[in-house]
């Protein structure tokens, strides 16, 4: 299978204002197109409030104060935007996509707006423009590869055109060699065009790299059931099978509305190195309830994964106002002192967790790991010197 596409590069629409066009940004009634010095700056105490007010479910309250703030101050930065989401998040897409095609107008190379338009548009019908706004989003972010993954992804589910969706999900791939999802994706388009071969070739190299992932088991599975290969191709069908299950039941602990549940699925992800998914389910967890250390030893533990033992210590810290007792958090404790260096204080954080329960085996691994990479003897019995 080539790296090369048969169309040759992706060629994107240009960043210039035709890409306004592209979209179908046009002026609301009443913006005209005053100079740039009359564009305000964004007011990011309001934004804040804003978000802050959505994420506690009072989106009506923070949709009323940004449409308030916008009819006084109409050419502000960030407002539109933040609106927009807000909107989107209500499944009020129409006014969605006003609101960023207001923000575009006074920023044209905001590549979070088209990702968003693109979002909004998706939800409409419109896939002309989503495929539109997502290749310009990828013109402005050189680096990201969603953009050209979810062109490639509306191009070959909703339009079925193949040759383009290949082309795109082609320089997906340039940008992210790795990724599971575009190369499942790419798989299909080959599967749509007949290339079982290459759909075959494609899909062992992912499972390779993302042997938890359950959709190329399932994909791989079938190709392979089909092609007369029923032996191996039932296997791994019977493994996406078992690995769909425990994405649904991670799904239901995401949703199932406790501190408890949010930090389960938040070490679930801790596991899956998802430290993005990780993160949002501990943040819930402190918003469901800010007297349950578990949320911020959780995000002390995304913190230390992330090589920031400052930062996880100040979450451990805010822990440790809750349950000064806890063996997870003096644990966690030794973990990131270690990290950080601070031999003395790593030793006696564990000591601490030592006198409140024995260590299992891979708590001891883990222990090990991080307390040799620092010169510490985990086993020793009196503080190491300096």
């Amino acid at each position: 299978m080539g790296d090369v596409p048969p169309q040759g590069t992706l060629e994107l629409p240009a960043t210039s204002i035709g890409r306004l066009l592209l979209c179908g940004v046009l002026a609301l009634t009443g913006c005209g197109s005053a100079a740039p010095d009359t564009i305000q700056p964004k007011p990011r105490a309001l934004l804040q409030e804003a978000r802050s007010l959505g994420q506690q479910g009072r989106s009506e309250e923070a949709i009323a104060k940004l449409q308030s703030y916008l009819r006084e101050n109409p050419r502000t930065l960030g407002v539109n935007f933040t609106l927009g989401t807000l909107l989107l998040a209500a499944a009020d897409n129409r006014a969605a996509v006003d609101c960023f095609r207001s923000e575009l107008e006074l920023k044209p190379n905001h590549a979070a707006s088209y990702a968003q338009l693109g979002s909004a548009y998706e939800r409409l019908g419109d896939f002309e423009q989503v495929v539109q706004c997502f290749e310009t989003q990828a013109t402005l972010s050189q680096a990201d590869w969603k953009p050209s993954y979810r062109a490639g992804l509306i191009l070959r589910k909703y339009l079925q055109r193949l040759d383009a969706a290949e082309t795109h999900l082609f320089e997906a791939r340039r940008r992210h060699p790795k990724g599971a999802e575009l190369r499942i994706e790419l798989g299909r388009v080959f599967l749509d065009q007949g290339r079982d071969e290459e759909a075959l070739e494609l899909f062992r190299e992912v499972l390779v790299d993302h042997p938890e992932h359950p959709e190329v088991h399932l994909h791989l599975g079938q190709l392979l059931v089909r092609r007369g290969s029923a032996q191996e191709g039932a296997a791994l069908l019977a493994r996406f099978k078992q690995l769909a299950a425990e994405r649904d039941r991670l799904g239901q602990l995401e949703v199932a509305g406790t501190a408890g549940t949010q930090c389960l699925a938040g070490v679930e992800f801790l596991r899956q190195e998802k430290w993005r998914k990780a993160l949002g389910a501990f943040k819930m967890a402190i918003e469901l309830d800010a007297n349950d250390p578990c949320g911020y030893i959780g995000i002390a533990r995304v913190h230390t994964s992330q090589g920031k033992f400052r930062e996880a210590l100040s979450r451990l810290a805010q822990a440790s106002k809750l349950d000064p007792k806890s063996f997870e958090l003096h644990f966690r404790s030794a973990l990131a002192l270690a990290g950080g260096k601070r031999k003395e204080e790593a030793f006696g954080a564990l000591q601490a967790a030592r006198g409140v329960r024995a260590l299992t085996p891979p708590e001891r691994a883990e222990i090990g790991a991080v307390f040799r990479a620092a010169g510490i003897d985990p086993e020793a019995t009196v503080e190491p010197s300096r």
